[in-house]
C-alpha cells in the first residue's frame, strides 16, 4: 500500500473534514459523504459472521424488543426543562445520554399538531419534487455503508445489496412510506423498506421552509456553531440501522413517528467489536445485536451494559460522541438531527500532526533493514502507549484493539518469529539506548500522553486505537496492520524490544 493512499486517512471517528458553519437558512452540512452516510444508513451484520438478513413482513415480532438483550438495558434518564431553558451546556456535560422534553422543539411548526411533518403534508409542501439519494430495500437491514477510499478497499468486497441513490417523486417516496410493508404490492419499484437522510437545505430543495418550521433551534449548535449540520431523517416502519458510532455531539430530535434507540458507551468496544480503522466499514459494529436471542446469545453479549429509549414526537435526545447506537423505527417516521464537532474531536485529531523522531540507523545488511524498520516503529509506538514500569497498559491498548476489530478477520500467529534474531536485536537495544535517541523517544511518548490524558476516559480505546492504525498503515506501510501490531501485544520476547523505552 502507498504511503498516499492512507494519508486521506487522517480522520477520527468518522469524520474525514470538519462540519462547517451554519448559519440562517443556509445550513451546510459536514462536508464528507461518507461521515453523513455512516448514520445515514449502516444497518447490517458482516458477512464475516455469516450473518442472514430478515426477509419478513414488519410484525409485532420484528418490532418488539428482542429478548436476550432488549429486557436487559436501563432506560436513558429523562429530564423535563421549559421552552425558554438553555440546556446544551449542562447535557453535554454529563457525557451520558439523555432525553429531554418540554423543550423549546414544541414550537416548531414541524411539531405542532396543526403543522406537524406527516408524509401527507410533506407532500404538500415538496409539491412533487424528486427526491434524490433514496435507499430503498425488500427487507428492512439496510448496509452495510461501504466507503471505498478505505485502505482495506481491495481485501472487502462490498457486500451490501439494497438500491443506493435512488431517486423518486416526493409523492411516491412518501406514500411508500406512508403505506408501510403491508400495502407493499401498491410499490412498483418493490423496495417496501426505504430510507433518506438529507442536509435540510437540500430536502427543502433550497426554499427555506425547511429551517423556517424548526425555529428556533440555535441553542443545538452551542457546542460548536462554526462546524455544524442540520440533517432530515424519513424511513418506512422497521428500518433498521446497525449498531455503529459517530464522532459528534448529536441532539436528535424526533418530529413525527416513533423510533427505538439501544445505546451503548464507547467502553463496550471490547464486546461490540467495531470494524478496523482502515476498513470500508469503519465506525460500524461486528456484532449484529439483531441476531441474538436467549438461545444463541454469546457469553460476551450477555455481559454487555447499555440503554434503551423510545423517542415520540417532541422529544430530543442527546448522544454524546462516540457512543454506539442501535436504532430501528417502530413507525413510520421523520427525525431531524443536529450534529456540531466536539473538542475531544480537535484534541483526537493533534494526535495525527505529533511529528515522529527520526532514529538513526547503524550500517546494518540490508536484508535486514526490513527488521529495523518495524522495530523502530514499534519500539516508538510502545513508549508511547506505556503508563508504568509494569507495560501494563501498554499491552492492553494494542491488544484491545487487535482483538476487538480483528478478531473475526485474522487468525494471529501469536509467535516471534520478527524477533528471531537475537544479534541484530541487541545491536537495536542498545542504539535505542543511546541519550540522543531516548531525549526524542520520550519527548515523543510525552506528547503522546500528553494528549491522550485529555480525552474521556471511556473514549480513549477508540481514538487512540484509530491513530494506532492509521500510523501502522502508513509507518510500515503495509495492509497488514493486525499481524505487524501483534508482536507488540502477544509475543513474549516483546520486553526485549523496548526494554529501554
Amino acid at each position: 500500500m502507498a504511503g498516499s493512499g492512507v494519508a486521506r486517512e487522517r480522520r477520527t471517528a468518522t469524520s474525514e473534514k470538519k462540519p462547517k458553519k451554519s448559519t440562517g437558512s443556509n445550513i451546510t452540512t459536514i462536508s464528507s459523504s461518507y461521515s453523513i452516510s455512516i448514520s445515514l444508513i449502516v444497518a447490517v451484520a458482516t458477512i464475516l459472521l455469516g450473518w442472514q438478513q430478515l426477509k419478513v413482513p414488519v410484525s409485532d415480532s420484528t418490532l418488539s424488543p428482542l429478548p436476550a438483550i432488549g429486557h436487559r438495558l436501563e432506560q436513558v434518564p429523562r429530564i423535563t426543562v421549559q421552552k425558554t431553558e438553555q440546556f446544551v451546556d449542562k447535557v453535554t456535560k454529563l457525557g451520558k445520554p439523555v432525553v429531554i422534553t418540554g423543550s423549546f422543539v414544541q414550537d416548531w411548526s414541524a411539531i405542532k399538531a396543526k403543522s406537524q411533518w406527516t408524509p401527507r403534508r410533506l407532500k404538500h409542501k415538496l409539491k412533487g419534487k424528486r427526491i434524490e439519494g433514496i435507499y430503498g430495500n425488500s427487507y428492512n437491514y439496510f448496509g452495510p455503508y461501504y466507503d471505498s477510499t478505505r485502505p482495506l478497499v481491495k481485501e472487502s468486497p462490498r457486500p451490501n445489496h439494497y438500491k443506493t441513490n435512488h431517486t423518486l417523486p416526493s409523492s411516491e417516496f412518501l406514500t411508500i412510506i406512508e403505506n408501510e410493508y403491508r400495502n407493499s404490492e401498491k410499490n412498483d419499484n418493490k423496495y417496501p423498506f426505504v430510507y433518506l437522510s438529507t442536509e435540510i437545505d437540500k430536502f427543502d430543495h433550497g426554499e427555506g421552509w425547511g429551517v423556517k418550521d424548526m425555529l428556533p433551534f440555535e441553542e443545538f449548535l452551542r457546542p460548536m456553531p462554526e462546524r455544524s449540520s442540520i440533517n432530515v431523517w424519513l424511513g418506512s416502519t422497521g428500518v433498521l440501522t446497525h449498531c455503529h458510532y459517530d464522532g459528534y455531539h448529536n441532539f436528535y430530535v424526533q418530529v413525527y413517528g416513533r423510533k427505538r434507540f439501544w445505546l451503548f458507551s464507547p467502553s463496550q468496544e471490547s464486546l461490540l467489536h467495531p470494524y478496523s480503522y482502515l476498513h470500508p466499514c469503519h465506525a460500524q459494529c461486528q456484532v449484529n445485536l439483531s441476531q441474538f436471542s436467549e438461545s444463541n446469545e454469546t457469553s460476551e453479549i450477555e455481559n454487555i451494559v447499555g440503554y434503551e429509549t423510545i423517542l415520540e414526537p417532541g422529544d430530543v435526545m442527546y448522544l454524546p460522541p462516540l457512543w454506539f447506537h442501535h436504532v430501528q423505527a417502530l413507525s413510520p417516521s421523520v427525525s431531524i438531527n443536529v450534529w456540531t464537532d466536539t473538542q475531544q474531536t480537535e484534541i483526537a485529531e493533534s494526535l495525527f500532526s505529533i511529528p515522529w523522531p527520526s532514529i538513526t540507523q547503524p550500517v546494518i545488511e540490508k536484508a535486514k533493514n526490513e527488521y529495523w524498520r518495524k522495530w523502530v516503529y514499534l519500539y516508538l509506538l510502545g513508549s508511547a502507549t506505556k503508563r508504568d514500569d509494569t507495560n501494563k497498559e501498554q499491552n492492553f491498548i494494542v491488544q484491545n484493539l487487535l482483538t476487538s476489530r480483528y478478531q473475526y478477520r485474522y487468525d494471529f500467529e501469536r509467535d516471534c518469529s520478527l524477533m528471531d534474531d537475537f544479534g541484530l536485536l541487541d545491536t537495536f537495544s542498545k542504539h535505542m539506548s543511546q541519550q540522543e535517541n531516548k531525549k526524542q523517544v520520550l519527548q515523543f511518548s510525552s506528547a503522546v500522553q500528553n494528549v491522550v490524558e485529555q480525552l474521556p476516559k471511556d473514549t480513549v480505546a477508540l481514538w487512540f486505537g484509530n491513530w494506532i492504525e492509521y500510523t501502522a498503515a502508513t509507518k510500515l506501510n503495509t495492509l497488514k496492520v493486525a499481524q505487524e501490531l501483534a508482536p507488540l501485544a502477544f509475543c513474549p520476547c516483546r520486553r526485549k524490544l523496548y526494554a529501554s523505552c
